[in-house]
């Protein structure tokens, strides 16, 4: 296929089409783009993981038993400060490592 094949398809692609509002140059909240990867069901299911794992990683940071814990903490946190923003923790090859490498981490080393 064509390189833009699935940008072009995704929804703030889609919407810049129809509406003239850029999908690169104005920021979009990270629904769109969940829903382009996962469609609308799939970006509620994937939102509602992301809100448990917050609440594991707030648990286990409080405890203080899993250093990981406090650094995947800190990578969520972040996701849901810019949820109006962008999708910004899983947008670069450096965020996305950093944040599956800490759950990874995170989860290879929980107790309990």
């Amino acid at each position: 296929p064509h390189p833009d094949f699935f940008y072009d398809r995704c929804y703030p692609a889609r919407l810049e089409c129809t509406t003239g509002y850029s999908a690169e140059s104005y920021w979009h909240t990270i629904y769109p783009w969940l829903a382009s990867d996962l469609t609308f069901p799939g970006a509620l299911v994937f939102m509602g993981l992301m809100a448990y794992l917050l609440a594991r990683a707030w648990s286990d940071s409080l405890r203080g038993d899993n250093p990981f814990a406090l650094g995947f903490l800190a990578q969520i946190l972040l996701m849901f400060y810019y949820i109006p923003c962008n999708n910004v923790r899983l947008q670069f090859a450096e965020e996305i490592i950093t944040f599956w490498g800490l759950l990874v981490l995170w989860l290879g080393t929980r107790k309990g």
